[in-house]
């Protein structure tokens, strides 16, 4: 059993090292002092859930893990916004969420080799078919921080910017169903 555990104890190793290289709590590179220093001063906080997202999206494909992502940026999180605070906390999630879709759609994840020579199947081919459904969601919930960004930015209630959030999600989800179907009923009608 602990044969099978290597690989995962390595990546955490490697995960926790490249954190304090990066300046998770002011490290080598200082990545947290970096970031404190050249975006906290501008007016687009309502922007870094959404910035966070991507930049935690690009990082785990890249790399292929997420917990080597969750090193690096979580800890900026609270660094640039404060430890608190509803926008900490949907930047730390949109982080999250980035970090897994990422790790989820890149070839060199374990994850993914592993899901691909579990059923037997094509590497390149199983990462091609799980690309468009996470793809679809990681762009829903890229607007939904968007939105929840910019309305907990301005000061709504905690209440208030997750409802919105999971109205907006879900609403987007259904026209993007109902959108793929009338293009998948319109290539079916003979022209």
């Amino acid at each position: 059993g602990f044969k099978t555990m290597v690989p995962a104890i390595f990546k955490l190793v490697f995960a926790w090292t490249i954190s304090g290289i990066m300046g998770a709590k002011g490290g080598y590179l200082d990545a947290k002092g970096f970031v404190a220093t050249n975006l906290a001063g501008l007016s687009v906080e309502w922007l870094f859930p959404a910035l966070f997202f991507i930049l935690a999206c690009a990082i785990s494909f890249a790399t292929g893990t997420s917990w080597g992502t969750f090193g690096v940026l979580v800890p900026l999180a609270p660094a640039v916004l404060g430890s608190s605070g509803t926008m900490a906390i949907l930047t730390v999630s949109a982080t999250l969420g980035g970090a897994v879709y990422g790790d989820h759609v890149s070839p060199i994840s374990d994850t993914t080799i592993l899901a691909s020579t579990g059923g037997n199947c094509n590497h390149v081919d199983h990462v091609r078919t799980q690309l468009p459904y996470a793809s679809i969601i990681a762009g829903i919930a890229f607007v939904a921080y968007l939105i929840g960004g910019l309305f907990a930015f301005h000061g709504l209630s905690d209440v208030v910017s997750g409802l919105l959030m999971w109205v907006v999600a879900p609403a987007l989800f259904v026209g993007i169903v109902f959108l793929i179907r009338f293009i998948e009923k319109n290539k079916a009608v003979p022209t």
